[in-house]
C-alpha cells in the first residue's frame, strides 16, 4: 500500500502545511493511533508517523483523498469540520443495498471507491449538516441531487480523485 508524506499531501491537494496540521489537530482528518494519542483525536485509520523523520506523517491514499475532498469543499465555502464529516461519507462509508432473505446483497459502492459507472458525486446540503454520495449519469433526474435539501454544493469526486492521483503519480484503485 503506497504511503505519502505530509508535504506530498499538501502539494497534491493544494493546501499549506499549517492548514494540514490544523485539520489534524482539530480532528477534521482521520489519523493513526499514534496521532490520535498525540493530538487527542478519535477515530481509526491506517496512517502512521514516518519512522525516523521527526514529526512527518505518512498518509494512505484514502486519507489523501479525504484531505483533497475537505480542501475542495472548504474552497467552496463549507466549514472544515463539516467538510471533514462529508468527505468521510466517500472515504469511509460505502453504499449498501437491500435484499430479500435468501437473495445476495448487492453492494453498490465500497468505502473509498468510485461508482462503477457514471460519476460519483458528493452533495453537501447548505441548509443541513448532512450530505450524501450519489451516482449520477445521463439518466439521473436532477431532483435526486437535491432530494434532501433546498440548495447544495456538488463535488465531482471522480475529478478530485483523478487530479489528486495525477499529482501523486499513482493510479486510483477501481
Amino acid at each position: 500500500m503506497p504511503m505519502f508524506f505530509s508535504s506530498d499531501v499538501c502539494r497534491a491537494v493544494g493546501i499549506d502545511m499549517a492548514t494540514l496540521k490544523n485539520w489534524i489537530k482539530r480532528g477534521v482528518i482521520l489519523m493513526s493511533d499514534q496521532d490520535r494519542e498525540r493530538y487527542g483525536i478519535e477515530g481509526p485509520s491506517q496512517e502512521r508517523l514516518a519512522t525516523g523523520s521527526g514529526r512527518s506523517h505518512l498518509f494512505t491514499l484514502r486519507r489523501v483523498i479525504q484531505t483533497a475532498l475537505v480542501a475542495e469543499l472548504t474552497r467552496l465555502g463549507v466549514p472544515p469540520g463539516k467538510a471533514g464529516m462529508l468527505a468521510l461519507k466517500f472515504t469511509d462509508v460505502g453504499k449498501g443495498g437491500a435484499a430479500y432473505e435468501g437473495e445476495p446483497l448487492t453492494i453498490k459502492r465500497f468505502p473509498g471507491q468510485l461508482f462503477q459507472a457514471g460519476l460519483t458525486v458528493l452533495v453537501a446540503y447548505s441548509d443541513k449538516d448532512t450530505g450524501t454520495v450519489i451516482n449520477v449519469d445521463h439518466e439521473t433526474p436532477f431532483f435526486e441531487v437535491l432530494a434532501s435539501g433546498s440548495a447544495a454544493i456538488i463535488v465531482n469526486v471522480n475529478e478530485v480523485c483523478r487530479r489528486t492521483c495525477a499529482a501523486l503519480d499513482v493510479d486510483y484503485p477501481v
